[in-house]
């Protein structure tokens, strides 16, 4: 260890002595020879690929090559560690696998990522490339080691099909809208993408992105005119829950005592164990409770449900603890427990319109369809009960009692527990029913329906079921609509041009087009008619089917983004905590890749060779710990004398000042 109290003239001292400025005369030559044969290698792969720069046709993989690239494509889709891969070689080995290479270097593992990452990201580059429009979806999120991090994933269309992938998940110090609009925008550079061909940007609905004044959504328009900033509609339906539950003060002390019901339990591993006993013992389903998370779509409903199943268990548990009487007092209430079913139906409904916009395959036009039909659902339960309510009412025993002083009174048993019941409660509970579900179906009104782009209801043109009996000034509405917004808003065009879809020719189409929705495309919705024109029309309906691919290419919800959230944590763990944003980025790409089945190993495997001179023996040797040649004295007569070896004593030179390291291998 350097002592603390080194004197300047000491370091002086040494910086001029001989031994000193031979070692750094040493290190520069032995740099300066790795680095040129570096580059003499760099320029002997970039030939063999040609100009282009891209991968060389691929040659067949040997048989080793292809396990262990197999392998490590494996580790990172299961989210392993990279040092379990050599243990899953030496698993193929001992079960008779062909696989040579052993104790591979974390920087060779690393390496073959790279180059599997490099595949991923030309075949994603490839389609991007051949598609005339495309939209992306970002959010932020801070992971484990608190690094803001943009996820960005790009949508578009291929063959006919909207397909939603990965595009970069990137680390940022701004999170301003300026910071995140100079990062999408880059993001865009690195990966060769015009912006001007950018149509949709969906994003979670923060003030940051759809700022009317300095929002991205805003400062990415002066880029690309034509962008549509969409609010995710599973956002949307999550905040129509939230304001519901803040209109009612019931519905606010009915989720606080959800959250204490789930803290009682989860806090203790003694009333867990007490409640699964009493479940078992009452034949109850063993459900463990939920916690009603406001930030999660499903949480509510799960919450409720998993207390609707196991609630006779619960009275038992708090009739037993003394500590627990004011939540036992509060379930019991014949409110409680006619709400709780009220919400299983209408949350069930809601739930089920969430995962519908979550999917992949929702297009915009078939939004208001799924809204509508999820409205009307929840309108006929102020008529007729949904399923749980019903089955409430169904096990509902009320049984007139006289007291001791002669008053008649009426009792509620619910499953064999006495409920608190008065001779109000039935009318309180309805008063509250008809108020929850009024502000249930206001705010789907107001935030699906009202509150959306209004340039996307021009795409229900092309959904045969509505645009065959749509009125001719409302088709006429819905064309404006498409002509603002795709008019040429720079200041050179002219009156008459448009960008992406000419309208006025559209209109012409539109005429022949209809027909045909009454005909052999009657019973399609606007995927599949937005499929078969861009499969089988392109020439009869060349600007219909621009706006079919734009329309399928429109985000509707930013799921995807949640979804790589989520695997982002569960690749950075505490015990990965030091990844670098490129790696986890790396990693993320590799997790969501192709199956093996489908991807081309043989375009990494040739990557990986052509980005370097392999020293590929070492590869398949058993690790041995080198340790450093100490240069006293001759470092520099030993280094210039290198250059005159053989290649053999080389590589032995390179052992001497590299370790174990794989960074510099030659054949």
């Amino acid at each position: 260890m350097l002592s603390a109290n080194l004197q300047h003239s000491n370091i002086v001292r040494h910086n001029s002595s001989d031994d000193h400025r031979k070692a750094v005369e040493a290190d520069c030559l032995r740099r300066s020879l790795l680095l040129k044969d570096d580059s003499a290698c760099t320029n002997e792969a970039s030939s063999a690929s040609g100009e282009s720069g891209d991968i060389p046709e691929p040659k067949p993989v040997k048989p080793s090559d292809g396990v262990l690239f197999n392998t490590v494509l494996f580790a990172a889709k299961q989210v392993l560690p990279n040092d379990i891969v050599n243990s899953l070689l030496d698993l193929q080995r001992h079960n008779g696998a062909q696989c040579r290479h052993q104790d591979l270097h974390s920087d060779t593992v690393l390496g073959i990522q790279q180059s599997l990452v490099a595949v991923i990201d030309d075949l994603l580059d490839a389609e991007l490339q051949a598609c005339a429009v495309f939209s992306m979806l970002c959010d932020e999120s801070t992971d484990l080691s608190v690094n803001k991090n943009l996820i960005v994933y790009v949508r578009f269309t291929r063959d006919g099909v909207a397909q939603t992938k990965l595009l970069a998940n990137v680390k940022i110090t701004d999170g301003t809208a300026g910071g995140i609009t100079r990062t999408l925008l880059e993001v865009l550079k690195q990966r060769k993408l015009s912006v001007t061909k950018l149509v949709g940007l969906g994003s979670d609905g923060a003030s940051v992105m759809t700022g009317r004044m300095t929002g991205v959504g805003v400062q990415l328009a002066q880029h690309a005119p034509h962008v549509v900033l969409i609010h995710c509609m599973a956002h949307r339906l999550a905040l129509v829950c939230v304001d519901a539950v803040k209109e009612n003060p019931y519905l606010e002390e009915y989720s606080s005592k959800l959250g204490q019901l789930y803290a009682y339990f989860s806090c203790s591993s003694h009333r867990r164990d007490n409640l699964v006993r009493i479940q078992e013992a009452m034949n109850d389903d063993k459900v463990k409770l939920k916690e009603p998370i406001a930030v999660r779509w499903l949480a509510m409903y799960n919450a409720v449900v998993a207390v609707s199943k196991t609630w006779a268990s619960l009275v038992a548990v708090f009739a037993n603890d003394a500590k627990a009487k004011i939540l036992g007092a509060f379930i019991t209430t014949y409110t409680f427990v006619a709400f709780t079913a009220l919400l299983c139906d209408v949350l069930e409904v809601i739930t089920d319109l969430s995962k519908k916009f979550q999917t992949e395959a929702m297009d915009v036009s078939a939004v208001n369809v799924h809204v509508n039909i999820a409205m009307a659902a929840i309108q006929g339960m102020n008529v007729e009960p949904g399923t749980c309510l019903s089955t409430f009412y169904e096990t509902l025993q009320l049984t007139a009692d006289v007291d001791a002083d002669g008053t008649e009174a009426t009792s509620a048993w619910y499953r064999g527990v006495q409920l608190q019941y008065s001779d109000a409660s039935e009318a309180d509970f309805l008063l509250l029913r008809d108020s929850y579900l009024e502000s249930v179906i206001e705010g789907l009104d107001e935030r699906l329906c009202s509150d959306s782009t209004a340039v996307l209801d021009a795409f229900s043109l092309l959904e045969p079921q509505m645009a065959r009996s749509l009125p001719d000034d409302e088709v006429s509405k819905l064309f404006d609509l498409l002509e603002s917004h795709f008019k040429a808003k720079n200041a050179s065009a002219s009156d008459d041009e448009y960008s992406f879809v000419n309208v006025p020719a559209l209109r012409r189409e539109f005429v022949r087009l209809r027909p045909l929705f009454s005909g052999c495309y009657s019973g399609l919705r606007f995927e599949g008619l937005a499929r078969m024109l861009l499969l089988r029309h392109r020439d009869d309906f060349p600007e219909a089917c621009k706006l079919a691919e734009i329309g399928l290419t429109m985000p509707v919800s930013t799921a995807s983004c949640e979804r790589g959230f989520s695997l982002q944590n569960r690749i950075k763990v505490k015990s990965r905590t030091r990844l670098l944003p490129e790696n986890l980025e790396m990693l993320m790409k590799l997790a969501v890749a192709p199956d093996l089945e489908q991807f081309p190993i043989n375009r990494a495997v040739a990557h990986w060779y052509n980005a370097r001179r392999r020293r590929l023996g070492r590869l398949y040797q058993p690790s041995q710990r080198r340790s450093a040649v100490p240069l006293q004295g001759q470092n520099s007569t030993f280094a210039i004398r290198a250059f005159e070896e053989t290649e053999e004593e080389l590589v032995g030179i390179d052992d001497c000042y590299c370790g174990d390291t794989d960074d510099f291998e030659f054949d």
